[in-house]
Parts: structure tokens; sequence; C-alpha cells
């Protein structure tokens, strides 16, 4: 699990700036899926939010979350937000192909598809990780591409960007 400790730092920015809603990491939809962060309110849940560090195969989470409201008959309104690291998008560097582009542009494809099954409500959406330097200049989220390397418990710029982060989402649910 690569993104654990960015899942963590993000649902304790959460519960700061959305804390209407319980915010958990690892939510089960089911016996072997979980959703990396939930947002309930009651019992309910009402935000899912995906965290793409570097996952290879990002539409296995769009799909999971598809199959689960399919399976559940799960008919209320639902926020699903998928949020990318700079390896998936990086609107800022426009000369300059993120190594997982095409799985970004997959994972967008199949989430559009998912928003129009309709009885589902469920609204999909993207968001860039970002983290903030100094001056307000927001720039993308880029974690080590090695393989089995795992985002540090102390990373600064881990901590801004899941800060970052909750303040995005919640910005995104007061327009809601």
């Amino acid at each position: 699990m690569y993104s654990i400790n960015f899942e963590s730092k993000l649902v304790e920015a959460l519960n700061r700036v959305a804390s209407e809603y319980s915010w958990d990491t690892e939510w089960p939809v089911d016996e072997s899926s979980r959703v990396d962060v939930v947002g309930l309110l009651g019992e309910v849940p009402k935000v899912l939010v995906e965290v793409e560090l570097k996952k290879d195969n990002p539409v296995e989470n769009v799909v999971k979350v598809w199959r689960w409201a399919k399976a559940t008959k799960h008919t209320e309104p639902i926020l699903f937000i998928q949020a990318f690291s700079a390896l998936y998008a990086n609107p800022e560097n426009k000369k300059a192909r993120p190594p997982k582009e095409k799985q970004f542009v997959r994972s967008q494809f199949i989430g559009e598809r998912m928003a129009e099954d309709r009885p589902l409500q469920i609204a999909y959406k993207q968001m860039p990780i970002c983290s903030t330097t100094r001056g307000g200049v927001r720039i993308p989220f880029r974690p080590r591409l090695r393989r089995g390397f795992v985002t540090k418990e102390r990373g600064t710029s881990m901590h801004r960007a899941a800060k970052e982060l909750a303040d995005d989402i919640n910005s995104l649910l007061r327009l809601k």
C-alpha cells in the first residue's frame, strides 16, 4: 500500500476542514476491496476518495466503486473523487508527458461512464494532488516512481499535499 501514509494525513486534514463528515481510511466495499478514504454522514457514505499516487491501474478503483454501488443498489447521492499525483497528469508542464498519462485518460473515461449510470447518482470528479510553495504557487505532488518505495511518514511535501487536497475537497463539498 503506497498511499497509506498519505491517506492518514489526508484524513487528519479533512477532520479539521470538513468536520461535518466522519472521515476514515480503508473503508470496505466488499470482503476483499477497500476505498482509500470515506466521508460518512451517520452510517451513510457520502464521499469516497481514491488517492492515486503511483498505482499501475487506477481504472480498477473506478470499477470497484461502480460495482459496489450496483451490488448494494446504492441510490443516495455520492461524490467519488479520484485524486491523481503528477505521475498521471501534470497541467503545469505541457511539454513533458507524465509517465502514467494513459492510465489517467482511461480512468477518466470509465469514471465518466459510471457517472452516466443515473440510478446510482454518483458524481465523479478528478482532482490533482498539489502542494503549495511560498507565494501560493500550486505545484503538482510527484512521489518517487521507484518500485516498492513508500512515501515516508515525515515527508514534508507529502504532508503539504495531503493538506492541500483536503482543502480542495472541502471547497468541492461547499459547492455541492
